[in-house]
């Protein structure tokens, strides 16, 4: 039996560089602030804030995972190679009282691969021609950002932003001997008569992909691509595998919770977060502000029961009621002080970095 809980939309803000205004925002809180009176089944992707010996929380909600199938970069893994900052999804039996037993856990690393050039001042980094923006909520794992050198092959986990660029909320040092890699990206420059498209700046020659019939299908500019293939010695990728990158989805009356940076702002009351299409109504909620909060690069987390239809490459959710909540940018830090807000208006863009 499920009890259906109120549909809700939780919008993380954070303005930098601002002043006053200022709010602190525990982990304490922002695990209250989730669908703790929810019984049933569902879907949940996104950051990993805490972690013991059975359990991670995700969302603010706490899975357990001591019998959940784990798949890690598409291989089957342990509890243990979880970390802290990665971004997973879960699909798990909720409880009334905020837990969840999980029966499935996926990470896929957003890319991985040799960094080309680090700039610790302005905390980016560029990684296969892919810009990766760091801040005090990200998880180094055995490497530090003044450490980094052009060459060493690291694993990121992030969000990607409007502007083709990973927030990452985990960075760690890859075994050095790979030569293999991997990374997520949009299409674009896509020419089939030279079997090449780019993401972002890295030129990738899909001529020698496995299933190519197959992958043809799915090759157009615009679409969320996962690529995996070899650099050669002028830096171009000659993939072996291109995927279509999908997000995990909920069956229809179940719920879906997921994560992640607006690449859409809201236009014809529908607006896309992570590769999910959602609508709103008059019936949305916002306990801070209104409709104007759903700008491009806000991050948001979107908490809803409803039905969903398949479109190409993207998932659309209908979310009839919505509540609207501030969240900390990346909780696993603990306490977090966001800027320049008010009750009634409570707006916020996460940083980018123009190209060059």
């Amino acid at each position: 039996m499920k009890k259906h809980f109120k549909k809700s939309l939780l919008l993380t803000a954070m303005m930098a560089g601002l002043a006053g205004c200022n709010v602190d925002v525990s982990q304490e809180d922002v695990d209250k602030l989730t669908s703790d009176n929810y019984d049933g089944e569902g879907v949940s992707t996104g950051e990993v804030t805490r972690k013991d010996e059975t359990s991670i929380t995700v969302n603010g909600i706490r899975f357990n995972i001591s019998n959940a199938d784990i798949n890690l970069d598409g291989n089957n893994g342990s509890q243990d190679e979880i970390e802290l900052g990665q971004i997973v999804s879960i699909k798990a039996d909720y409880n009334s009282d905020g837990t969840a037993d999980a029966s499935m856990l996926i990470y896929d690393d957003s890319l991985q691969g040799p960094v080309d050039s680090v700039d610790v001042a302005d905390k980016t980094l560029v990684v296969m021609g892919q810009t990766v923006l760091v801040n005090s909520g990200t998880i180094f794992d055995d490497v530090a950002l003044d450490s980094i050198q052009a060459g060493q092959i690291l694993e990121i986990s992030g969000m990607a932003n409007a502007h083709g660029q990973w927030l990452a909320s985990y960075v760690g040092l890859s075994d050095q001997s790979l030569t293999e890699f991997d990374l997520v990206g949009t299409i674009e420059n896509l020419d089939t008569d030279t079997k090449t498209f780019k993401l972002n700046n890295l030129l990738v020659d899909y001529s020698q992909a496995r299933e190519l019939d197959e992958e043809d299908q799915v090759l157009a500019n615009g679409v969320l691509v996962d690529v995996y293939g070899t650099l050669d010695q002028s830096g171009k990728l000659l993939a072996i595998e291109v995927e279509s990158e999908d997000a995990m989805m909920a069956d229809d009356g179940d719920l879906l919770e997921v994560e992640g940076l607006i690449t859409s702002a809201l236009n014809n009351s529908q607006f896309e977060v992570a590769g999910v299409q959602v609508l709103v109504n008059e019936d949305t909620q916002y306990d801070f502000g209104d409709a104007g909060l759903l700008v491009v690069d806000a991050l948001v987390e979107v908490e809803v029961i409803g039905e969903r239809k398949q479109e190409t490459q993207m998932s659309t959710v209908s979310l009839t009621t919505a509540e609207i909540e501030a969240l900390p940018l990346f909780g696993s830090k603990g306490n977090f002080t966001s800027a320049c807000h008010s009750i009634l208006a409570f707006q916020s863009i996460v940083p980018w970095i123009p190209a060059k």
